[in-house]
């Protein structure tokens, strides 16, 4: 039976206060037949003011936080805006659903700023995935702000990923490989903690969309080949383009770095903090079960 993620989403959202984007993310929000219900749905919440969300949700949802509910919103969001922006409740059972879910919490300022600059790589490298993706903002110009974010970060992502490859000719299946790999360089978690075919199980049963999803990129820069390859029609010398690529990936390289070495010092930064972020927002408890499953899943990779 077809699952729709897109309206689970939707549904799920009446539990929570205002949002003005949300996107689900990972192997769930890519599930499209048949609904595993052991399965965790990763999603993001993009807020306009994280305070008033976290005094409200704390309110409604108290259960979902750790003991840092006792220290009140202003600690929350003091957390949350340490990189990567993020503050995530875990292993949550929305009953009413039964669905076990994550969700992170983030300012429309800090997602804006991950998506335009790559500030810490970690919103923006989910996003350069195929997403169910809802922008609820009723404000147009926040709606605007949002919408332009998330193509700039879909036209960086690709850029990027052919100045990697630096290959006249590229097949569709290298590309997506290289483009899945970048929000993962130097992320430790790659060695401890994640599945070893991480990468490539992202991309197996997702061509379809990851073209479509980078389709209007994919014409600007390549051209089609009869065998189904792609011709790249850019120079692809990295000087030619590095004030179009994302700020703070452009500064890292004014300092003397290369582009892999500029876009690797970002995410080990972010995803070490925001793996530390976790175990206070999850709560003893919920570390020991969610880093279990990490392994669990780890280990199944290796066999």
């Amino acid at each position: 039976m077809a699952f729709n993620v897109r309206g689970l989403v939707s549904s799920l959202l009446s539990r929570f206060p205002p949002t003005e984007l949300v996107f689900a993310y990972g192997s769930a929000a890519l599930q499209q037949h048949g609904r595993d219900k052991g399965k965790m749905l990763d999603l993001v919440f993009v807020v306009n003011n994280s305070q008033s969300w976290h005094k409200e949700n704390i309110q409604t949802n108290p259960s979902h936080y750790s003991f840092l509910r006792y220290l009140g919103e202003s600690y929350i969001v003091n957390v949350q805006h340490r990189p990567a922006g993020l503050y995530y409740n875990t292993l949550v059972h929305i009953d009413t659903h039964d669905q076990l879910i994550k969700y992170g919490v983030m300012s429309v300022g800090d997602f804006c700023r991950d998506l335009n600059e790559w500030e810490w790589l970690y919103a923006s490298g989910r996003m350069q995935k195929p997403v169910t993706l809802l922008i609820n903002s009723k404000n147009d110009t926040t709606h605007h702000e949002l919408s332009r974010a998330v193509q700039y970060n879909l036209q960086f992502a690709l850029l990027t990923s052919l100045l990697l490859l630096n290959k006249p000719v590229v097949t569709e299946w290298e590309l997506f490989l290289k483009l899945i790999s970048i929000s993962y360089m130097g992320d430790f978690r790659m060695t401890v903690g994640e599945d070893k075919n991480k990468i490539i199980n992202i991309l197996k049963p997702a061509v379809p969309e990851f073209k479509q999803l980078y389709s209007p990129f994919i014409n600007q820069y390549l051209t089609l080949n009869s065998d189904s390859s792609y011709t790249v029609n850019i120079s692809l010398k990295v000087e030619d383009h590095a004030r179009q690529l994302p700020s703070k990936v452009y500064k890292n390289m004014q300092n003397g770095q290369t582009l892999e070495e500029a876009i690797t010092s970002i995410v080990t930064v972010s995803s070490r903090q925001q793996a530390l972020k976790g175990i206070l927002t999850a709560g003893a408890k919920k570390t020991i079960v969610y880093s279990g499953l990490k392994l669990v899943k780890m280990f199944k990779s290796l066999f």
